[in-house]
């Protein structure tokens, strides 16, 4: 009985046969390239285009600062800050903020790249800060959020989460809605926070932490947070991926996938 269960066909749905598509309807033409950082071999997962009506900003890893036209890839301007910068850029207002592996968090003018302020938290930031109207918030490595003022850097209020014994190397960016943003988190669950004092609006958890091993026991939400009109996708590696309703965090509906890169 036990030889031929195991030998018993699957029920497996027969894949759909590809088909050569002999005339693409779509055609992708570059219209310009530009190379931020010529030589290079060096690649940070928290650096990132930021696409604007004015510019497309973006950074490399020997802490230069860039704003591109849209239209023809000429550099607008170029600030170099001088700092190993690992994460962002974000566009905060009237501000460019990046930051880097010392924990600082540095802005620069959004219409020249002058900068504006530095600011110190507590330790290495590999996540794009975020923020909107006069708060900055960004991440760093050992749990801290902290809000910035978008004026002049100063700390208006820190959260503190603590970090599992062992996580994957990245986080996922926080997404802003409506003065509010939403952060996955190292230990498989999803907050809000109130941008203005740093406040819980909400918390879900997504996936729990299982297993005999501390490996078998990561969970982080490293995946990019996708919104949607009304709604928040959310992957994470605990193996859950759940549509959460972005106002009270409650789930419309989760399935059992496991992922840190995401979707697109």
């Amino acid at each position: 009985f036990l030889i031929s269960a195991c030998g018993g066909k699957a029920n497996v749905r027969k894949p759909t046969e590809l088909v050569k598509i002999a005339e693409p309807k779509v055609e992708i033409v570059p219209v310009w390239k530009r190379s931020v950082a010529p030589g290079s071999k060096k690649l940070r997962a928290g650096l990132e285009l930021v696409a604007e009506k004015d510019a497309l900003f973006t950074a490399n890893v020997k802490g230069e600062v860039f704003a591109l036209s849209l239209d023809t890839g000429e550099v607008q301007w170029q600030s170099k800050t001088g700092a190993p910068v690992s994460a962002g850029p974000a566009v905060v207002g009237d501000l460019v903020v990046v930051a880097t592996l010392d924990g600082e968090v540095i802005a620069l003018s959004r219409s020249k790249g002058v900068e504006r302020w530095r600011a110190q938290v507590s330790s290495e930031v590999i996540g794009a800060p975020a923020g909107d109207g006069d708060v900055v918030l960004v991440r760093a490595g050992d749990g801290r959020i902290y809000g910035l003022s978008t004026l002049d850097g100063s700390r208006k209020w820190t959260f503190d989460r603590p970090v599992p014994a062992l996580t994957l190397r990245g986080v996922s960016a926080p997404v802003v809605v409506g003065g509010v943003a939403v952060l996955g988190m190292d230990n498989g669950r999803v907050l809000a926070v109130r941008l203005s004092d740093g406040t819980v609006f909400w918390e879900q958890a997504i996936a729990s932490s299982t297993g005999r091993t501390e490996l078998e026991r990561i969970v982080d939400i490293d995946a990019a947070l996708m919104p949607t009109f009304d709604a928040l996708f959310v992957m994470s590696y605990g193996g859950e991926v759940a549509l959460l309703d972005p106002s009270n965090g409650e789930a419309n509906w989760r399935r059992s996938i496991k992922s840190y890169s995401g979707a697109s």
